[in-house]
């Protein structure tokens, strides 16, 4: 990794801090920076796109709605594009319940901890 791309990360950190904190604007204007520092960057690709749509979302002209979504499009392709991995939370949610079930079995049996 180059110093230009470490320094993209780190700068996509401060927009996801901003994000949070609930400085919208602030948010997006640093992932872009980071997005140019470090345009393989999959995860802030990835990162920006999902703060275009939620903004979507929240805005009430639809001619804004529609620029934020096709700009969240274009920056979740180019994630996609990078290689980005999504993980679908079905499969986890059935993980816990197997576990669940597991740890309940064995306590009914009489082999869990107490």
């Amino acid at each position: 990794m180059t110093y230009r791309e470490f320094l993209g990360e780190l700068i996509a950190q401060n927009g996801i801090y901003h994000w949070l904190s609930g400085n919208h604007a602030r948010g997006i204007k640093y992932l872009t920076i980071a997005a140019k520092l470090n345009p393989q960057g999959a995860e802030i690709h990835d990162i920006l796109g999902k703060m275009y749509m939620i903004l979507a979302d929240s805005k009430g002209a639809p001619e804004q709605q529609l620029d934020l979504r096709v700009k969240g499009a274009e920056e979740l392709s180019k994630a996609g594009r990078l290689g980005i991995v999504r993980l679908d939370n079905s499969n986890y949610a059935m993980e816990m319940k197997k576990k669940q079930g597991s740890v309940q079995g064995m306590k009914t049996a009489g082999g869990g901890h107490k």
